[in-house]
C-alpha cells in the first residue's frame, strides 16, 4: 500500500498575502504559480474562513508525481517535506508555514497487477455483484468503456479498473 495524495490546510496572515500579491500581482493564483515556476505535484486552493475571515491555504500533494515514482518509502518523507516547504516559500515567501500544517487526510492506493485478461475480467465481475450486496454505499458508476468500478462509502473510496483495457480503449499502448 502506497501513499497517492496528502491534504494540508495551512493558515496565512495578512504578511503572507502580501507577498503573494507583491511578487505576483492579485489575481495570480497558487496554481498558476506553480505553473509558472513549472512545479508539479501540488495544487492548492486559497480561501478565507466564513466564521473569522481568516485567510486558508488547502494543499493537495500528489506524492507519486513528486517523487516520479509510484512506490513510497518512509525515507521519502524528508523529500516531500522539502518539496512543499519550498513552495510555500516560492508563494507566499515563508517556508515555516510548514510546520503549522494541520494534516486533513492521506489517499492511499493498492497496486495490483493481474496478468491474465480472464482473471482480470472475473475480478470486475465479482467486485460488481459484491459491491451491489452493500445498501451502504453511497455511488457507484461504470465508466464509459466499462473498465473502472467505483464506489465509495463513509470512509472507503475504491476505484477498480483494468488498465489494459482502458489503455486500448483510449487508444494507447497498455
Amino acid at each position: 500500500v502506497n501513499i497517492h495524495t496528502a491534504h494540508l490546510l495551512v493558515t496565512l496572515t495578512p504578511s503572507h498575502l502580501a507577498t503573494k500579491t507583491q511578487r505576483y500581482g492579485n489575481n495570480k493564483s497558487f496554481n498558476a504559480i506553480m505553473r509558472e515556476h513549472n512545479i508539479k505535484g501540488i495544487k492548492a486552493r486559497q480561501y478565507f474562513t466564513r466564521e473569522a475571515n481568516i485567510p486558508k491555504c488547502s494543499i493537495i500533494i500528489d506524492v507519486p508525481q513528486i517523487l516520479q515514482r509510484g512506490d513510497v518509502y518512509e525515507k521519502d518523507y524528508p523529500i516531500i517535506k522539502t518539496f512543499i516547504k519550498n513552495c510555500l516559500g516560492i508563494v507566499y515567501g515563508d517556508s515555516s508555514l510548514y510546520h503549522n500544517h494541520n494534516l486533513v487526510r492521506i489517499d492511499y492506493r493498492l497496486d495490483r497487477v493481474v496478468k491474465d485478461c480472464i482473471h482480470r475480467q472475473v475480478y470486475l465481475e465479482l467486485h460488481h455483484k459484491t459491491r451491489k450486496g452493500y445498501m451502504r454505499l453511497l455511488k457507484s458508476s461504470h465508466e464509459i468503456y466499462k473498465t473502472s468500478i467505483y464506489h465509495r462509502n463513509g470512509s472507503l473510496e475504491i476505484i477498480l479498473y483494468d488498465k489494459n483495457l482502458e489503455a486500448k480503449a483510449k487508444n494507447r499502448k497498455p
